[in-house]
């Protein structure tokens, strides 16, 4: 049979509507559907990368404030001694009483007991001290500070387990002028660790009043800490002490202590810090440590105001000057993070420096390997008449942690590594 044109048309039409319903059935929609479904697979993987995108950011912020809180935390509990140790407070005072010539003719200690911080106060649920948050992390407790303690009792139990610290007491019985006497009392208050007067009673020694007698009563506490330096365990015993007969009579106070008055058995920190004081210090360590990279801080701070912190795996800016204004003399410093004070360009505080120059002690540390790449870009500005020192220790011998990046004024570096 013979198809006429219009026929052929007619077939030719209703093969290619046949094969693209056979297409649109058996190709087309099948892609079609399997591109959406891996549209909606994709979208729920990308909503995934971004909730752990989210928690990465939130883990690196979390991990930070830990170091910045961290840091202030060790800073605070560095006033207090890591444990009591009746050996080392003997020669603390022993050096004490050398400096200040002040005739001690007895020391009495009491025994070490685990006492509880006395609570004018109940505390509220919601109340958290930092001694509380140091001892726990000693202990092992984790803390959710997103979670309030369950039950009241609970709470009591915690309490009682966290403010309870080591204490001991040494009563004193000396003589001395008052100048000796304030000078033994001021030692004592300069101290890098608490030491804490509690009570003190004096009486005059003779009419014209130049020689006093009295007694004292120093309290001493300890908080537990993970790490305590080594220097703290260190004790020579190698040597002879004291007297062979100890009923002889002393000519002076002298005698009482010069066996005690060598650096054989004293602790080296110690020792350093008493000998040499600094006006300011700055530590910077390494980005694995769980302290900030930089800390800059004035000595002596016990409220730690004055303290600035930053946290940078490469090195920090940072900014230090000093200040001279007719007689009096002020400070400032900044890092990228923070700057003392808060307004950096308007503001600067007032200090008195401890000696006839302005010393600043950088405490830094070797690195760790290739990764280590910490450390600070330092702009040091003197605008006073007096030298400023900067004491650096530590220091890596062959990638230093510190660069100068500039110093105006009369400056003079000194690198322990030179020594």
């Amino acid at each position: 049979m013979k198809l006429t044109n219009r026929e052929k048309k007619m077939l030719i039409f209703l093969v290619i509507v046949a094969f693209v319903a056979a297409y649109y059935q058996f190709i087309y929609k099948p892609q079609a559907e399997n591109i959406i479904q891996k549209n909606e697979a994709l979208a729920t993987l990308n909503e995934k990368v971004n909730i752990v995108k989210e928690k990465v950011v939130s883990y690196e912020e979390l991990e930070k404030k830990y170091k910045f809180i961290n840091s202030k935390d060790i800073q605070v509990s560095e006033r207090f001694f890591p444990f009591i140790m009746q050996e080392k407070i003997i020669t603390i005072l022993d050096k004490m009483i050398d400096k200040t010539r002040l005739n001690v003719s007895s020391i009495s200690f009491s025994k070490i007991k685990i006492g509880e911080i006395k609570k004018e106060k109940e505390i509220k649920e919601e109340t958290s001290t930092l001694l509380k948050e140091m001892v726990s992390a000693y202990l092992g407790k984790k803390q959710d500070s997103t979670q309030a303690i369950q039950t009241k009792q609970d709470r009591n139990e915690y309490e009682i387990a966290t403010d309870k610290i080591e204490q001991m007491s040494a009563t004193i019985n000396f003589k001395g002028t008052y100048e000796q006497l304030t000078n033994f009392i001021k030692a004592i208050e300069t101290f890098d660790k608490k030491i804490l007067i509690e009570n003190i009673t004096l009486a005059a020694e003779n009419r014209n009043g130049n020689l006093i007698t009295g007694n004292m009563q120093l309290n001493f506490y300890a908080i537990p800490k993970i790490q305590i330096d080594e220097e703290y365990f260190k004790w020579n015993y190698n040597r002879e002490y004291g007297k062979k007969n100890p009923f002889t009579p002393f000519p002076g106070y002298k005698d009482i202590i010069e066996h005690f008055s060598t650096t054989n058995h004293i602790d080296k920190n110690i020792m350093k810090k008493t000998e040499k004081v600094y006006d300011f210090i700055m530590n910077i360590t390494s980005p694995s440590s769980d302290l900030t990279t930089v800390i800059i801080g004035k000595t002596m701070d016990a409220d730690m105001k004055s303290y600035v912190y930053a946290d940078n795996p490469n090195f920090e800016d940072v900014e230090f000057q000093i200040i001279q204004e007719a007689d009096k003399y002020f400070y400032k410093y900044k890092t990228q993070a923070e700057s003392y004070p808060k307004d950096y360009q308007n503001d600067k505080i007032k200090f008195i420096p401890k000696d006839k120059q302005i010393s600043l002690n950088i405490i830094t540390h070797k690195r760790k390997g290739s990764d280590d790449t910490s450390g600070v870009n330092l702009t040091l500005i003197n605008k006073s008449d007096l030298k400023f020192i900067i004491d650096i220790d530590g220091d890596d011998l062959n990638k230093s942690r510190i660069n100068i990046v500039h110093q105006e004024g009369n400056i003079f570096i000194k690198n322990s590594l030179e020594d």
